[in-house]
């Protein structure tokens, strides 16, 4: 059942999530939570805002589990995706962080991790690809992703 009008802010942390070093077409996927929810729920994810020091096209994929990508189809938990262009990145004054934003969108989010000891539930699984960087992005970049998603079947 949707809770129209609510929104959930999964948010990552700057120096904590997405500290890999990558080069154009590699990514790196975080399980981005908030520790209330429960797990093998389903959200639609409606906005997306990056914060960044590199000005690059980014693609963000989501995923039903951590683990994400398969080369079997049929385990693949590919969800969607959204691609932003490098120009789309700005910049307020012509310096500091370029900022990213899109709206409107109705990207299906599934959780399928189980809850555990060590793994909360209820968390989106998120890649950040850098496309078209000339240089590793990560780790010494600043990078945070924030995605507005309205709960439906348990979140929230």
């Amino acid at each position: 059942m949707s809770q129209i009008g609510v929104l959930n802010d999964y948010v990552s942390v700057d120096g904590t999530d997405f500290t890999e070093a990558l080069a154009d077409g590699f990514g790196e996927i975080e399980h981005l939570t908030i520790p209330s929810q429960k797990s093998n729920a389903a959200g639609v994810a409606r906005s997306i805002r990056i914060w960044s020091s590199v000005q690059t096209s980014w693609l963000v994929s989501f995923y039903r589990t951590l683990v994400g990508r398969n080369a079997d189809a049929n385990v693949d938990g590919f969800l969607g995706s959204f691609l932003f262009a490098a120009a789309s990145g700005r910049q307020t004054g012509g310096a500091g962080l370029f900022r990213y934003y899109v709206d409107g969108l109705s990207i299906l989010c599934l959780d399928d991790t189980p809850r555990s000891a060590t793994t909360e539930g209820g968390g989106l699984h998120v890649e950040i690809q850098p496309v078209g960087a000339a240089k590793a992005v990560f780790p010494t970049e600043n990078f945070r992703i924030a995605i507005a998603v309205e709960p439906m079947g348990g979140w929230g």
